[in-house]
């Protein structure tokens, strides 16, 4: 057997298991294993040891990209989309901005779909910008962004971000696209793009 076969998609399946689960349209299991993958990864680790809101806003930020990369079926988040193939309401305030990074474009349809962010829904392009790229890239928060684990404070208060209320609607935006995997199709958009995105993710592993 070839040794990608072997390399470990998640901590239960293989690539080897993910193509018998794909040749058999086993839905429920694959719907189970990209919810295990993705929590796994950016979900579990923040909720163990001593928590701290950067951490957890980095990974949540992370997981966001990757999911609606998913939802999408982009093979990344670095291409560049032309304004006029942007969905609106997500195309850019700027009208000399003609191309957009797809990783922008990412966390405004994100945050139009997911009805637990939608009062982050005007500020998409300055969540982007201050929080996602500052934290990503400078490792705070840029633009008067702050962030917060108090339990006193909303998921989003002005400019403050509650990074624990923040994880909690993410990890319900995961079992949401688990259940949309599970209750569709093979055949289905969802399921087209699902197994585009993961084409390329055992691409990489080889």
């Amino acid at each position: 057997m070839n040794t990608i076969g072997k390399v470990k998609l998640s901590s239960s399946v293989t690539v080897k298991k993910y193509r018998e689960m794909e040749r058999a349209q086993d839905r429920s299991g694959l719907s189970k294993f990209i919810d295990e993958r993705l929590r796994e990864r950016y979900i579990t680790p923040v909720l163990t040891g001593k928590r701290n809101g950067f951490a957890i806003m980095a990974c949540s930020c992370l997981l966001i990209e990757t999911l609606e990369a998913f939802h999408q079926g982009w093979t990344n988040t670095e291409a560049k989309l032309k304004r006029q193939d942007i969905h609106d309401p997500c195309k850019p305030a700027n009208q000399s901005r003609n191309r957009v990074s797809s990783s922008e474009v990412a966390f405004c349809y994100f945050f139009q779909r997911e009805g637990g962010f939608a009062k982050f829904r005007p500020y998409a392009e300055g969540f982007y910008q201050h929080v996602r790229c500052g934290i990503l890239h400078q490792g705070e928060t840029t633009g008067g962004w702050l962030i917060t684990r108090s339990q006193k404070k909303p998921l989003l208060d002005g400019k403050t971000i509650n990074a624990t209320k923040f994880l909690t609607a993410l990890s319900k935006s995961l079992g949401d696209y688990q259940e949309l995997l599970g209750s569709s199709d093979w055949g289905s958009a969802p399921w087209r793009r699902f197994r585009k995105k993961m084409d390329v993710v055992i691409k990489n592993c080889d």
